[in-house]
């Protein structure tokens, strides 16, 4: 019996008739009032347009070995309530506020990269925050994108 034999693709110098559809996220925020001299609402635009929200998720639920727990081990993302650390529901609307002329991009990321520098209050009725809560050594754990993702998800809450 004769064998097929495939013929190899032939390559079209023509166009595509359509573009794809660009990706759109699957998160939203809210647009917050501008804290100090940043503008939040654009910072926030271009920390999502930087990171990856969903691998950000990923990475805040994920056990990194070197401390022995998740970052959602500490940290409720739905509800007010404290675990360990503060919950981050709502956290792009808190930390506009937090620290005046910082914005919330920045706010968070120095959060993540110096936990000391800016200790969040208690709640009433709660203890203090001590200082060396949170472990210093994402900055040396996680990539800058990995740091920009986790941004990007916390933006979202």
């Amino acid at each position: 019996p004769p064998t097929a034999t495939a013929e190899p693709p032939t390559a079209t110098t023509e166009p595509p008739t359509s573009t794809p559809a660009p990706i759109t996220a699957t998160f939203t925020v809210t647009p917050i009032e501008p804290s100090g001299e940043t503008d939040a609402s654009t910072e926030i635009e271009a920390a999502l347009a930087a990171g990856d929200p969903v691998h950000g998720q990923e990475l805040f639920s994920q056990l990194r070995a070197e401390v022995g727990f998740a970052c959602s081990t500490c940290h409720n993302v739905d509800n007010p309530v404290r675990l360990i650390g503060p919950s981050l529901q709502n956290i792009s609307e808190v930390a506009a506020l937090r620290v005046e002329g910082m914005g919330p991009v920045d706010y968070i990321h120095e959060s993540i990269v110096n936990p000391n520098a800016h200790i969040a209050p208690a709640g009433e009725g709660e203890p203090p925050y001590p200082e060396n809560l949170m472990p210093q050594v994402y900055d040396e754990l996680f990539s800058d994108q990995e740091i920009s993702d986790i941004i990007a998800y916390l933006l979202t809450l």
